[in-house]
């Protein structure tokens, strides 16, 4: 089965957003309304009210509103559904998407699950497969701390690769900057590679007069227990190249638990076997040069009632958490690094604790084992935070989280025998705190307001070239790098890149837009390209139409209006331009003088209380 859509990217007839138009279903399966029936149904609502599709009766309807509804599980809000518009066919129904990429995906995944069986035993399995694979598609992308941001501060992004572990690229033009994992654009790989091992960073940080524990890399359990010898007991072992707190092991004080710890520890490769520290763990969080942020890390654990097992304590613990780190903490995994710490307490999965007693699951504080957090940034005594400062700067790393093992953040670290335990290049940034974003600090350094990333863009909506290179001419003699994109080709400064006249005004757009040379762009764009296509970008400066415009080319400059700062336009189609404009939309007109036709002034046009026309000098 085939559904048939039109797709328009953002700034189109229909929406400042990208938009797929949807229309007929080809080679459809049989009992169609029962299929939307049983999937509406089915599909979970992040919002508790189910949805609902209207089945044969307005087919293009029902796979928008399917669409709709899997883009807002999938946390995309605020996305109409457009199904009565002058340029819209009657048969076919409209839907904002956050990428046209998102919407064939979205249109895709609803065709597929209208295909599965509605009498099948397995259906809602089936259903929750397609679910999660779109999911898995999307979400690292969407859920990642600079796509969250630039979301919400209003900057231009775009998903590069869409992989487990998404490019994204943030701002247009001189100021685009890429985004991976919790790297920043200024993160240097050296940074990375050399925090990473933590038999390295102990030996770098220490170098630098850091406290950190003594330690020593073992490759099998003798050399681990010669090491543990020479430390003395209770000793820490740990993986040494992995993150997230996998394999440690805490506390160890004879050989039969080191041996134990050992094994857990060495799947994942050479060993590190540290001397213990006492005290609480705590995140330190260092961006630009400067802590910021500070945060307490509890161990997983639960709480005894008397009746439930604890292996019954985590699956209701687990209730309201997620499969991920999120603010509402992860889930508690039952592996074999926990078997091992319940039984050194003498603990297992099947024991009944008693009436408030606190059972400790993991040894670790991480959050992506479990664990939980408070914000303790106003306790840090200031050595500590220079210690954390001084610990990142050793990497070069300009955005780090500090791991810090301490009886008392209060005090400095060598008052209490505290210890900085390891560097984290790709930190995570949920640091609870009330009523600020650390992410918008991060990004605002590198996008700030009110450019946000963003340059200007002129549209100008001709049939020809010439008005755009004319102004591209004029505004390149200001010393700014002018692009220039029409369907006669691109040009950058006075690089030529392109004089293909296959590629979509869209497709323009994004070249001129992502080039590092780009400080101001020129898009010429006919009425034809803007009403079919879209333009490929969300916000613009100024929006040009034609002198002697037909109707085509005046919905067009109507409808980039709608993201244009100021809108320019020739006399006769002011009145319609101006009836039809934003609210933060300006309307200048362009006039011809009365005593030379041939020259012209521009006024800025308001309309008066009576409706009619003013202009102003």
């Amino acid at each position: 089965m085939r559904i048939d859509i039109q797709q328009h990217a953002a700034m189109n007839l229909l929406s400042v957003r990208p938009v797929l138009v949807i229309g007929s279903m080809i080679d459809a399966p049989p009992n169609l309304a029962v299929r939307f029936a049983k999937l509406s149904k089915t599909l979970p609502s992040p919002s508790g009210a189910d949805v609902v599709a209207l089945g044969t009766d307005n087919l293009a309807l029902s796979v928008a509103r399917l669409a709709a509804h899997l883009q807002a599980m999938l946390g995309i809000a605020d996305m109409q559904i457009i199904d009565t518009h002058d340029h819209l066919p009657s048969d076919r129904v409209a839907f904002e998407c956050l990428f046209l990429e998102t919407g064939r995906d979205l249109v895709s995944t609803v065709g597929a699950l209208l295909l599965i069986d509605p009498d099948a035993s397995d259906y809602e399995a089936q259903v929750q497969k397609s679910v999660s694979g779109l999911s898995r598609a999307w979400q690292p992308a969407l859920t990642h701390f600079a796509t969250q941001t630039a979301r919400r501060l209003g900057i231009p992004w775009q998903v590069e690769t869409r992989q487990i572990t998404p490019l994204l690229s943030l701002g247009q033009g001189v100021h685009r900057r890429l985004f991976w994992r919790h790297m920043t654009p200024e993160t240097p790989e050296i940074g990375v590679v050399f925090s990473t091992p933590k038999n390295i960073s102990g030996e770098l940080l220490q170098n630098a007069g850091l406290p950190v524990p003594r330690s020593g890399l073992a490759r099998n359990l003798q050399e681990a227990k010669r090491i543990a010898s020479s430390l003395g007991w209770p000793v820490v072992t740990k993986p040494a190249r992995t993150d997230h707190g996998t394999g440690i092991t805490t506390g160890i004080d004879d050989d039969a638990t080191l041996a134990k710890a050992f094994e857990v520890a060495h799947a994942y490769g050479d060993v590190l076997v540290q001397s213990h520290i006492y005290g609480d763990q705590y995140r330190l969080l260092v961006h630009d040069g400067l802590c910021i942020s500070a945060i307490r890390l509890t161990p997983a654990q639960v709480v005894g009632d008397g009746t439930l097992t604890i292996r019954e304590l985590i699956e209701k613990t687990n209730i309201g958490r997620t499969d991920v780190i999120s603010p509402s903490w992860k889930k508690i995994q039952i592996d074999p690094g926990l078997q091992q710490t319940l039984a050194t307490d003498g603990l297992s999965l099947d024991d009944v604790p008693e009436q408030g007693k606190a059972v400790r699951l993991r040894t670790q504080a991480n959050i992506s084992q479990g664990g939980t957090m408070e914000n303790v940034k106003h306790d840090v005594h200031p050595d500590n935070r220079r210690f954390a400062e001084r610990a990142a700067s050793v990497f070069g790393l300009d955005l780090a989280g500090i791991d810090i093992l301490s009886t008392d953040i209060r005090k400095p670290l060598f008052e209490n025998g505290g210890a900085i335990v390891e560097v984290n290049a790709t930190p995570m940034l949920m640091m609870a705190e009330e009523g600020y974003v650390i992410e918008d600090q991060i990004i605002s350094r590198f996008l700030p307001a009110p450019q946000r990333g963003r340059v200007p863009v002129v549209v100008c909506v001709s049939e020809t070239d010439d008005l755009a290179h004319v102004l591209a001419d004029a505004l390149g003699e200001t010393g700014v790098s002018v692009a220039v994109a029409s369907p006669g080709g691109v040009r950058v400064g006075d690089h030529q890149m392109s004089l293909a006249t296959n590629q979509t005004a869209p497709q323009r757009t994004r070249t001129v837009l992502s080039h590092h040379r780009t400080e101001l762009a020129v898009l010429s764009v006919t009425p034809e390209e803007l009403l079919t296509k879209g333009l490929g970008v969300d916000r613009i400066s100024v929006a040009i139409g034609p002198s002697q415009a037909n109707k085509a080319a005046v919905d067009a400059l109507i409808c980039l209006g709608r993201g244009a700062a100021a809108t320019i336009a020739f006399e006769a189609d002011v009145a319609r331009v101006c009836a039809e404009r934003s609210d933060s939309n300006l309307v200048w007109c362009i006039q011809a003088k009365t005593d030379d036709p041939k020259s012209y002034d521009l006024k800025r046009v308001s309309t008066s209380g009576s409706g009619q026309l003013e202009y102003h000098p």
